[in-house]
């Protein structure tokens, strides 16, 4: 048996708050069974490659308005089929885990006409650039030649692919009501992958209220059906509910300030932590979270301060001799 009054979670990652509550959430998968055909030997390949969007964390990050390389890939496709004299799709990839908003992503096409394909290219890579100038300063959008496939997509398929992508909610939800600068509810579309089999979708859905994160859920549910797909969940996770005037949250308050000289900001985040699994289990225990500074997480620029850690460790200690 687990007993406990006081539980202290070091997965935090801001020096001058104290966390007191998260989001809950869970992993969704969609797939789509994929007809092939051979490829028209008439038409011109080419790799359409996405890069340069910054990524970061699929909650803490997810109202950031960073783009999702999920989404501009979507974008493209649809505008390619719809103003190509004929589309051919063979290849698909975006991003690596659910957890991180996708950086980069590409397709594999054939069209008839490389000068329009060229035309359309560049005009979305400036219709991005001009958009996502701020927090992606070296975005690209580029094609390169490629050999012909062996197999395509169906036409059928792809117009299901399509569809699929663009009915699957993808990014912020809904904003906490009771805290207005904190997002309450999202999912990110971490991963897109054209297999031999299937298109795979794999999402992190996150919510503070269980009511919000069921709805996503079953839009997810609902997207995959119209298309004729399968969708299953897997790895939930319990949320952290706010609770004021906590004991262990006003002797964690008053110590920081007599070593620091300063008050912590109290606050709550949009991902998920351990501490809810220990809640669901000790409802009574009193919880709070801390931790050095630490930046850029799920990116290449993740990075920590060693100083910050230097003194949070020695906070840290104080605090339990406290208790």
């Amino acid at each position: 048996m687990l007993h406990a009054k006081h539980i202290i979670n070091l997965d935090f990652a801001e020096e001058d708050a104290i966390l007191c509550g998260s989001s809950g959430g869970n992993g969704c998968e969609i797939t789509l069974p994929v007809v092939w055909e051979k490829p028209d030997t008439t038409l011109n390949w080419y790799y359409i490659s996405l890069k340069g969007l910054p990524g970061g964390h699929s909650g803490e990050d997810i109202h950031r308005g960073r783009g999702s390389a999920a989404t501009l890939m979507t974008e493209i496709l649809q505008h390619l089929y719809e103003t190509m004299e004929k589309i051919q799709l063979a290849g698909l990839r975006c991003g690596n885990f659910r957890l991180a908003i996708p950086r980069d992503g590409e397709i594999l096409v054939g069209v008839p006409h490389p000068e329009q394909l060229q035309t359309v290219v560049s005009q979305l890579e400036q219709d991005y650039q001009a958009q996502y100038h701020k927090v992606a300063p070296s975005l690209t959008l580029s094609m390169e030649e490629a050999a012909s496939p062996l197999q395509v997509v169906h036409e059928e398929t792809l117009e299901k692919i399509l569809c699929l992508l663009h009915l699957c909610p993808n990014g912020m939800f809904q904003m906490n009501s009771q805290m207005p600068h904190v997002v309450e509810s999202s999912d990110n579309l971490g991963e897109v992958r054209l297999e031999e089999q299937a298109l795979r979708l794999v999402f992190e859905i996150r919510a503070t209220y269980q009511s919000s994160q069921t709805f996503l859920n079953r839009a997810l549910e609902y997207a995959a059906k119209s298309v004729g797909a399968e969708c299953r969940t897997f790895h939930y996770y319990p949320s952290w509910h706010y609770r004021e005037e906590l004991p262990l949250l006003e002797k964690a308050k008053e110590l920081y300030k007599a070593k620091f000289g300063e008050n912590p900001r109290t606050v709550v985040f949009h991902a998920g932590l351990e501490t809810g699994y220990f809640l669901e289990k000790l409802p009574q225990a009193q919880a709070i979270a801390m931790g050095p500074t630490a930046h850029y997480f799920h990116a290449p620029g993740e990075k920590l301060s060693i100083s910050s850690t230097r003194r949070m460790y020695q906070f840290l200690v104080a605090l339990l001799a406290e208790l």
